[in-house]
């Protein structure tokens, strides 16, 4: 970690004594200058040592000194003793304790140029360590992404990482990963986010007491995504140098997976259109040369869908849903936008439904009774029109 001012009047060698203010002050630099006004040269968190030559021993000047180091954001004063003044002066001391800075006592033995140069080495040792993290991190993401599904284990990594929650977006606004569990709960506000802006460009934006950034997945002309990182403390340098490795891995990985999830759509698709206009045969043939899984012994035909912006979140959370992955149960869209659900006649599939409908804005759908597979085509048209006439309820499902 940077020097504070404690670790340094820790360092025997250098003979520190704090005199004013706290000793948890984190020093980014050190400065020497005997100037009346030395803020023009000084940045922000400097430590800035003087032997006060320029101002008399009991000068009344020592206040708007003080002061002016105050709005240059120089948080600590270290005073050189034996030169010009034989303490640290008083009034400096009251002025630095009024205005909240803090003051060290530089022993007459020590240089400042030691005391510089003890700030520079812990600020490169500093940013050693956190290479060295950045190192350890890009190797974990790399693994991550060796992993499948690779663009899952990304976003878990980097979210435990950052200590934060993260999401991954498709460009349609379909989540594709998220971590920790509860991160998809701000999945909707990602979404109004990146239509307001109507830009693929990095963008932040607070949710409350978190801040949230957006960065483009892939080239941000047509990116395949948006990744998406909300945690209340703000992105360091190397955290966003570790986001900007996660983006990278994941621009091909979010490519690959939408292309490979959209061939799979189709296959399901085509499967589906064969059952529905009664080519069993054909549709069995199809569904084993694929290696779709289809369902066994009696069956019932589902019609879903969602809100119009949320249709999309629907079918990936059937085609995410483990119970009916575990029935074989046969998920396919349709033109209109809708969903259709093939599955087996076992206690509970309703449930499951119903479940997953409610997890969605204006989820709704209808279901046939159980019937044999070969029976499909023949219910297909009277459950298609009960779902065409199935209007967005408030609280209830179709």
């Amino acid at each position: 970690m940077p020097e504070t001012l404690a670790s340094l009047v820790a360092r025997r060698d250098l003979g520190l004594t704090l005199r004013a203010g706290r000793g948890d002050v984190i020093v980014h630099w050190a400065h020497i200058s005997e100037l009346l006004d030395p803020t023009p040269y000084l940045d922000e968190g400097t430590l800035l040592l003087t032997t006060g030559l320029s101002l008399g021993r009991t000068s009344s000047q020592w206040p708007e000194y003080v002061e002016q180091l105050v709005r240059a954001g120089v948080p600590a004063l270290g005073f050189g003793v034996g030169l010009r003044h034989a303490i640290v002066p008083p009034t400096l001391i009251e002025a630095a304790d009024r205005l909240g800075v803090s003051v060290v006592e530089v022993s007459e033995p020590t240089r400042f140029s030691s005391v510089v140069r003890a700030v520079t080495d812990g600020i490169a040792a500093a940013d050693r360590a956190a290479q060295t993290s950045a190192m350890e991190r890009y190797r974990t993401l790399v693994k991550a992404a060796l992993t499948a599904p690779a663009h899952r284990s990304i976003v878990t990594s980097l979210a435990v990482y950052l200590d934060a929650w993260v999401l991954l977006l498709s460009r349609e606004g379909h989540v594709l990963a998220g971590a920790p569990d509860h991160a998809r709960r701000n999945a909707e506000r990602v979404r109004l986010e990146v239509s307001r802006t109507r830009s693929w460009h990095s963008a932040m934006f607070d949710l409350g007491d978190t801040r949230v950034t957006l960065l483009p997945v892939s080239e941000a002309a047509r990116p395949a995504g948006v990744l998406a990182v909300g945690r209340p403390a703000p992105l360091s340098g190397h955290d966003r140098g570790v986001v900007d490795i996660a983006v990278d891995l994941l621009s091909l990985e979010v490519a690959r997976a939408a292309e490979l999830l959209a061939s799979e759509r189709r296959e399901r698709a085509t499967v589906l259109a064969l059952v529905l206009a009664g080519r069993y045969a054909a549709a069995e043939q199809a569904a084993e040369s694929l290696g779709i899984p289809l369902p066994e012994g009696l069956v019932r035909i589902a019609v879903v869908t969602a809100d119009p912006g949320h249709r999309g979140d629907l079918l990936v959370a059937l085609e995410n849903e483990r119970s009916l992955q575990i029935v074989s149960a046969l998920v396919a869209g349709d033109p209109r936008g809708r969903m259709v659900v093939v599955l087996p006649a076992v206690e509970g599939h309703v449930g499951v439904l119903q479940s997953v409908l409610s997890s969605v804005n204006g989820g709704r759908g209808v279901i046939g009774a159980a019937v044999e597979w070969t029976d499909l085509a023949r219910v297909w048209p009277r459950v298609a029109a009960l779902a065409t006439r199935c209007r967005p309820p408030r609280r209830a499902h179709c």
